[in-house]
């Protein structure tokens, strides 16, 4: 037992270390400091609707009319009765956001490297350099098939959620046991927004 405890030991050190570096990197998260983002805001005027609904009747509402004309309530939010992959990705994101989102990098790295058999301290530095990688704090990607005459960006909004796991046991010398589990879930809109018209006055 006692070198059971010991040949753990250093793994939660390394965690609890991704988790002071994801903190430690959104530190104004700590003095409740946060950055006021237009697209958030708009989004909690738009699903007030569907707030109030869920807290006055207790049911998912299937339409807004708060937004442009009215439209489907699942563009704006849904959730799903049965969705055991939200309940568990909750229970992971003990940490304010957006840190807990860059301990999920970190994390999930280091289990990925740590599952290869591969030294903890390599999963350890490994793990800060996938994690601290730009693509996971800004992306943008300019399209090919648009007019260059204007600057788009395309926007993903992705809610991706899974499980895998595997199985091997050995029955014996002629027989083996392979099984696995897979849940996956996926929620997402694509979308294109022209930012910059370059001096025009309108882009149809």
């Amino acid at each position: 037992m006692t070198n059971y405890f010991k040949n753990i030991l250093p793994h939660f050190v390394c965690v609890f270390i991704l988790l002071i570096l994801s903190i430690t990197y959104f530190y104004p998260i700590l003095l409740k400091k946060g950055i006021e983002q237009s697209d958030i805001s708009q989004f909690r005027g738009m699903s007030k609707q569907i707030v109030d609904h869920r807290e006055n009747f207790d049911e998912e509402p299937y339409w807004l009319d708060n937004a442009f004309l009215g439209m489907p309530s699942y563009q704006v939010s849904v959730r799903y009765p049965y969705d055991l992959l939200r309940i568990i990705d909750l229970s992971i994101r003990f940490l304010p956001r957006p840190a807990d989102y860059l301990f999920l990098y970190l994390f999930s790295f280091y289990l990925l490297i740590i599952s290869l058999k591969i030294n903890y301290r390599y999963a350890l530095f490994g793990s800060i350099d996938f994690g601290s990688s730009t693509s996971f704090f800004f992306e943008l990607a300019p399209l090919t098939d648009i007019d260059p005459s204007v600057e788009p960006t395309s926007t993903i909004d992705p809610s991706l959620e899974f499980i895998l796991s595997s199985l091997n046991h050995k029955l014996n010398d002629k027989l083996d046991l392979a099984t696995g589990l897979d849940m996956r879930t996926y929620r997402g809109e694509h979308y294109r927004e022209v930012y910059d018209l370059l001096g025009g006055d309108y882009y149809a």
